[in-house]
Order: C-alpha cells, then sequence, then structure tokens
C-alpha cells in the first residue's frame, strides 16, 4: 500500500475503500489492538482475510512489456467468431465473446454479467498467443486436428483461466 498511497483512502478509524472500485476495507483488531484480520466487502458478499505475518510482503515484480507481432491475416481470420464461457464466480451466468478482425489485430466485445462494456483490441504476440493492453489478459486460442479454432482460453494474473467454446454466431 505504501508504494501506491492514492490508491487505498482512509474513511474513518480501521475503515478504508479501494479508489477506483469504492471497494470497502476494514481491519479487525484484537484486545491489544493488533491488526488481526481483513474483510472486504465485494459486490454484496464479505470475505475475510486473517493475518498471517508481521513481515511486510515483497513488492510484485513490473510485468514485461508486451510486444504485437505481425501474423497473416489468415491466421488472424482463423480467430474470427463467437466463443461462450461458461458460468463462474464473476459471471455466474456465463459470457460470450465476439471477436473480429480490424487490420493486423483482432477486436472483442463481450456480454454477460460483470463484463467491461464495449470493445477492446486483441494484439498477437505469437500465431496463437494474443494479449489485451487494457488489463494485459493472454488470449491463447486452440486448434483442432485440422487447423481450425476451436476455443480460446482467457489468463489473467491471478486469476483462473477459464475457457471458451467457438460456437455459430447467432
Amino acid at each position: 500500500m505504501a508504494a501506491d498511497p492514492d490508491r487505498i483512502i482512509s474513511e474513518i478509524g480501521d475503515c478504508f475503500f479501494e479508489r477506483l472500485s469504492a471497494t470497502p476495507l476494514t481491519f479487525s483488531r484484537n484486545a491489544g489492538g493488533k491488526v488481526t484480520a481483513l474483510v472486504v466487502d465485494y459486490r454484496g458478499r464479505s470475505y475475510r482475510y486473517g493475518r498471517v505475518s508481521d513481515i511486510p510482503p515483497k513488492p510484485p515484480e513490473l510485468p514485461k512489456p508486451r510486444l504485437a507481432i505481425k501474423v497473416d491475416a489468415k491466421l488472424l481470420d482463423a480467430c474470427v467468431g463467437q466463443y461462450e464461457f461458461p458460468p463462474d464466480a464473476i459471471s455466474p451466468s456465463g459470457l460470450k465473446l465476439k471477436i473480429r478482425r480490424e487490420g493486423d489485430h483482432l477486436v472483442g466485445e463481450a456480454k454477460g454479467e460483470n463484463v467491461a462494456r464495449g470493445k477492446f483490441e486483441i494484439y498477437p504476440e505469437s500465431e496463437t498467443s494474443f494479449f489485451l493492453k487494457i488489463d494485459g489478459a493472454q488470449l491463447v486460442f486452440a486448434k483442432n486436428e485440422r487447423g481450425q479454432v476451436t476455443a480460446v482460453s482467457y489468463h489473467l494474473d491471478g486469476h483462473p483461466t477459464v475457457v471458451g467454446k467457438k460456437v455459430d454466431a447467432d
């Protein structure tokens, strides 16, 4: 928290909130006044995290910059389509991802609960691995034995990888 003092804002006493999402954070203390836990209220649920150490964690390493490469338009076109992701903790009803090509990169648009609205750009870093500039997530397209794209996996550091199956557009 010290590295980014503007991100966590003090409200009153042991109550804070995260500036960008307004997520409430409350520290619990024992009778001696020592912090023993952190309670995070997120999307209508409370999550309690017990204190496990008095030693502050090491700061995370800075991410390595990702570089977009040029790939053949046929490879981009093979990724174009609609993908359906199953329900999970973030999107309880699942989500649909529509991907189209714009020039030398792909553009995606997701529909479902708890997803960002609007289009986002998807850039190739290999023939099957792509990345999003908006959050650094990685998309890896899976192909069958005939070389046709059948699915895409979405991986964002700190979150479970989810796989969406390619389906015919509605």
